[in-house]
């Protein structure tokens, strides 16, 4: 529209100046000492316009001569720019196909024009890491560090996760609790500390851990009652004397301490460290709500004063659970640690009708060897084999 405009205007203009002439010619005369020139008017205008566009042209074919140069090195710099941004491209499909060396050359050589040099940097580190090269992995997250600012959590993450990988337990607890200190309810940070507290061992912070877990919901009820029962135990298991043990113990709160494999897991360390009475008040106590055939395992290798009472109160837990295999045994075992043969038997035999097992028939092979019953003996232990 502004072009149509001044179109107009310049043909209007023309166009007065046209009648102007016709009207009246006129002339132009130009004079210098003894030389004169004279001309008409339309002429002279001609040629002050033809001069003007020459002048303009001169000048525009000057002023494209002297930009040639810089002209020249921006479309160098432009293609070297479009080829690293191409290696940079090259660099991270590589890193996802697994070639690391190949990467790493492509995301470093590609850095200084990267308009992220941030993820360059981690690209490079991880595939250096890959490839057993930890010094240059680490030379690589500290230039990641350095290439913009608050990247903390973004290339500690990264850190972390190489050193997981590489199996430096140590350094990558410290980043990681640096992480959750940055960062308290990243998820991503928390699922590692987990993972890394089980590989450690250490419980103790791990059940610190775990409310945090559940109420992120990174675990659900399942796995939070999984491993908060795998740390009690771990934690008894880890007692070095009966003092420790006790003490543990009753940092274990009620519905840990109900739990069969921590109560499994105590009473253990109790006969471990000679506490048998101990031991044998806890399983009963917990034998009058439940039954559990690995508390009935430890029962029957306890210290008894008394060898009569826990064949007696075996007995009982026969009438309030009924005959199960396990059981059975257990009452045989009792049995033949009272010496009553015939009825150590009767509950060996009463077990494999039941569900015939390796360890009953070997109860029994023995048994008989201990009969001199030697044919007997011979064919249950070859049962027990086939059942192996």
């Amino acid at each position: 529209m502004k072009g149509f405009v001044k179109f107009f205007i310049t043909l209007l203009i023309a166009v007065a100046v046209g009648l102007l002439l016709v009207n009246d010619p006129g002339y132009v005369l130009l004079a210098y000492h003894q030389w004169s020139i004279e001309t008409p008017l339309w002429f002279f205008l001609i040629v002050l316009v033809a001069l003007y566009f020459l002048i303009r042209l001169t000048f525009a074919i000057t002023h494209g001569i002297c930009q040639m140069p810089h002209a020249f090195s921006e479309k160098i710099k432009a293609r070297r720019d479009a080829r690293l941004i191409k290696d940079a491209d090259k660099g991270f499909i590589a890193l996802a196909e697994g070639r690391w060396q190949y990467a790493e050359k492509c995301l470093v050589r590609s850095v200084k024009q990267a308009k992220t040099p941030l993820l360059n940097y981690l690209g490079a580190a991880q595939a250096a890491a890959q490839q057993g090269e930890l010094a240059k992995r680490d030379s690589y997250l500290r230039l990641a560090h350095r290439a913009r600012s608050g990247s903390d959590v973004a290339v500690g993450v990264t850190q972390g996760t190489l050193q997981l990988q590489a199996g430096q337990w140590e350094q990558a607890l410290a980043t990681l609790q640096h992480l959750k200190g940055l960062e308290p309810r990243h998820r991503f940070v928390l699922q590692k500390l987990k993972e890394l507290y089980v590989e450690l061992k250490d419980w103790s912070s791990l059940l610190e851990l775990l409310p945090q877990l559940k109420q992120r919901n990174i675990i659900d009820e399942s796995e939070y009652q999984t491993l908060k029962t795998k740390a009690f135990c771990a934690r008894l298991h880890q007692t070095d004397s009966l003092e420790a043990l006790t003490k543990n113990w009753k940092t274990i709160n009620k519905a840990g301490r109900q739990h069969a494999a921590v109560l499994l897991a105590y009473a253990e360390q109790l006969v471990k460290f000679n506490a048998d009475a101990s031991a044998e008040k806890l399983i009963k106590d917990y034998f009058k709500q439940h039954f559990n055939e690995a508390l009935l395992s430890v029962y029957v290798q306890l210290k008894f004063t008394d060898l009569k009472a826990p064949l007696k109160t075996a007995e009982g837990w026969l009438k309030h659970y009924g005959e199960q295999p396990r059981l059975l045994l257990a009452l045989g075992q009792l049995a033949c640690r009272n010496r009553l043969w015939g009825q150590a038997k009767s509950y060996y035999n009463a077990a494999i009708a039941i569900q015939p097992t390796r360890s009953s028939y070997e109860a029994l092979a023995k048994l008989h060897q201990q009969l001199n019953e030697m044919s007997e003996s011979q064919h249950c232990f070859a049962k027990a084999l086939a059942l192996a």
